[in-house]
């Protein structure tokens, strides 16, 4: 599962996750300039907890990991 952007003008659209991440629930920051996200990056299921929070620009710039673990406040 990827996250993209599409310009409604030209219809062409940007990725804006790398391929080694599932993301999941994304939701917009309320300057609409980030996009958090859970995201999922252990494609052979080894680590203990593979489950993680980024950030990105709305543009695709900017991949920063915020927390490990998909509920950080528990």
């Amino acid at each position: 599962t990827a996250l993209f952007v599409c310009d409604r003008y030209t219809g062409i659209r940007r990725r804006l996750t790398p391929d080694f991440i599932m993301a999941m629930d994304p939701v917009w920051s309320r300057d609409g300039k980030t996009l958090w996200f859970t995201g999922y990056a252990d494609r052979d299921g080894t680590k203990a907890d593979p489950w993680k929070i980024y950030r990105v620009n709305a543009d695709g710039t900017n991949l920063t990991l915020v927390t490990v673990g998909e509920h950080p406040a528990l």
